[in-house]
């Protein structure tokens, strides 16, 4: 019975994103990957809602992490970390990382969760924080000792502290530059790590030392803590329709209703404008919310300056384009802005300020909804991106959230409820999950990254590596008609668990390798030619060797583009790191260098796989 039922469930969930990764027909039987079966674990407890759990059920529920990890570490083909590295839990199931301490009565955490449940909200949770294990000064025995340290992965996406906590740049510049410097020096490797695999004992250390000095200096790591042991199925945080702030919660305020007779005005706009505004309001019912975020900024890829941003990430890597684009765009929307803001401040001197319309304070706003909303589907079906105060404060896992299933408002009940689907302990840290992201997203949106985040992937940088043929009209042709997009080709976590490529970037790499009488015999194929660059690669074909061949070419070249950066970047690092930079850029540049290692893991793993197949075809 629930071996169907399941089966069902994964395949409800499949996704496109699932579809890429998945060589032939995907089997249900068996998990397809971490965000699939979460999902479909989730949607199954959700259906038989207030039913007892089957014993088949529960057991998959409470060993999620732990069947994960073994299913991905036999199906290997290349040397990985240890399963407790993305699983969240140990090999015998218990949750790892550190114990919460709830905050004090008077803290601004506390506040807002009491101003919540006078909202309504019900929880099994509480504001706590989490201190790493090296700020708890256990010794770094073993890189494992690192890894099972909730300060890297479970870094919240936006969290600030005080001025008054903070510890000042130069004093925390000077611990993480020996840290920053290992990470490049292959000949330093401590506990037998290999190469390349050295950062991982270092970068939690890094991130202990650095990044928690953002959300909250040396109280630790921020977070929502289990207040009791939690089941699969349980409500973990029931929220009133009323504590959303939705679009039409905002266009319904007072100021709303101004910014609602605007008629050039959109509703996105509208949302961050409210927000500018409503932030410094003493009467704002959201004053305790207010309150718990960063006064000046999140510290994501969009708020980060221009120089920083070239230090940290190479000109030529997706993400660096990515983010000039999105910087730019939102450059853009700000001038666009600027007569309303001039026309609101003449109109409402009295209430309004012209320092409340800087570029920092939109660009603050604008970082909060991307980083902080969650789209869900209102009474009536329409779906808005919601500020939901006290569940802003759960961190982000990729590899083992307890939630991963919150977007709709039960109309039974005018509530938003978010259901855990595995367990989790007392006093233990409960995570939600943004979906399936990978650290250039987590890092441009969030302002952090996941190290072993298992929807991380690298792009193959066509438009760069191989200009003149990608350009050429039959190749074009033949990669719309597949319906292919060059821009897109990735290579990524799931090349970790499996022997297989993703047909995509076969199909691309038979494009390029193609001659000019194998470009002629698949533009004939017409609408058939999807089907035909789908066939398994032989090792008798000429054109399939090329492109096995074309693809190790992209990955030499792709790993050349990041080890360059990295060894050109660090002397400019050192000499700056103690002098100018501010502690939140050098939290965004500790990030990068640990999103671009893993870049490099990904990178070796994948030439490891395309390496073994070329072998296999010989």
């Amino acid at each position: 019975m629930y071996s169907d039922l399941v089966s069902s469930a994964r395949e409800a969930c499949f996704s496109e994103e699932d579809a890429y990764w998945v060589v032939g027909q995907p089997d249900f039987k068996n998990p397809i990957n971490r965000r699939n079966e979460a999902a479909a674990l989730s949607k199954l407890l959700a259906e038989g809602r207030g039913s007892k759990l089957d014993q088949e059920m529960e057991e998959a529920c409470e060993t999620f992490c732990c069947r994960m990890a073994e299913i991905e570490s036999s199906a290997s083909n290349v040397d990985r970390a240890s399963p407790e590295d993305v699983s969240g839990c140990s090999v015998d199931g218990d949750e790892i990382g550190p114990l919460g301490a709830p905050f004090v009565a008077d803290s601004d955490e506390s506040a807002l969760m009491r101003w919540s449940e006078g909202q309504g909200m019900t929880s099994l949770v509480q504001p706590a924080t989490f201190y790493s294990l090296v700020a708890q000064g256990r010794t770094s025995s073993s890189c494992k000792d690192l890894r099972t340290s909730s300060s890297c992965k479970d870094l919240p996406p936006v969290l600030g502290s005080s001025s008054s906590d903070a510890r000042d740049a130069r004093d925390i510049a000077s611990s993480v530059s020996p840290l920053l410097k290992q990470l490049d020096d292959p000949d330093e490797v401590s506990d037998g790590c290999p190469p390349h695999d050295n950062y991982k004992a270092v970068e939690e250390e890094v991130c202990s030392t650095i990044v928690n000095q953002k959300p909250l200096s040396s109280r630790g790591l921020r977070g929502l803590m289990a207040v009791r042991d939690i089941r699969p199925g349980e409500d973990v945080i029931t929220v009133p329709l009323s504590m959303l702030v939705s679009y039409d919660y905002i266009l319904a305020s007072d100021f709303g209703r101004v910014l609602a007779r605007i008629p050039t005005l959109s509703e996105e706009a509208a949302a961050v404008l409210w927000t500018m505004v409503d932030r410094h309001f003493d009467d704002t019912s959201l004053k305790t919310y207010w309150c718990t975020l960063p006064a000046v900024s999140f510290g994501t890829g969009l708020s980060t300056d221009d120089e920083v941003l070239a230090m940290g990430l190479p000109r030529r890597c997706s993400l660096f384009k990515e983010a000039v684009a999105a910087r730019q765009h939102l450059r853009g929307q700000f001038q666009q802005l600027q007569p309303v803001f001039t026309a609101l401040c003449q109109a409402y001197p009295s209430f309004l300020k012209p320092e409340w319309f800087t570029w920092e304070a939109f660009l603050w706003a604008a970082e909060l909804w991307y980083a902080y909303a969650i789209t869900v589907r209102l009474p009536g079906g329409r779906e808005q991106p919601c500020l939901i105060p006290f569940v802003g404060l759960m961190n982000h896992h990729g590899g083992a959230p307890h939630i991963v299933h919150y977007s709709r408002v039960h109309e039974e009940s005018n509530t938003l409820r978010l259901m855990a689907f595995r367990p989790c302990a007392r006093g233990r840290q409960v995570f939600l999950s943004y979906g399936a992201l990978p650290n250039s997203k987590l890092l441009l949106f969030y302002g952090f990254v996941q190290p072993g985040c298992p929807f991380d992937s690298i792009n193959l940088y066509p438009d760069e590596v191989f200009p003149r043929t990608v350009s050429e009209d039959v190749r074009q042709t033949l990669v719309k008609t597949a319906g292919l997009d060059l821009a897109k080709l990735k290579l990524g976590c799931s090349v970790l668990t499996s022997s297989y490529l993703p047909q995509d970037v076969i199909s691309c790499m038979r494009i390029e390798a193609a001659d000019a009488k194998e470009l002629q015999r698949l533009k004939k194929l017409k609408n058939k030619v999807k089907g035909d660059l789908k066939k398994p690669l032989s090792g008798s074909s000429e054109v399939d060797s090329r492109a096995i061949s074309i693809l190790q070419s992209h990955l030499v070249q792709t790993r050349t583009i990041v080890v360059e950066h990295l060894e050109i970047n660090q002397d400019s690092l050192e000499g700056r790191i103690y002098q100018t930079m501010s502690q939140s850029q050098i939290s965004f540049l500790g990030f990068c260098r640990m999103f671009l290692n893993d870049q490099l893991r990904i990178i070796e793993a994948s030439y490891h796989v395309v390496h073994k197949l070329q072998e296999r075809m010989q």
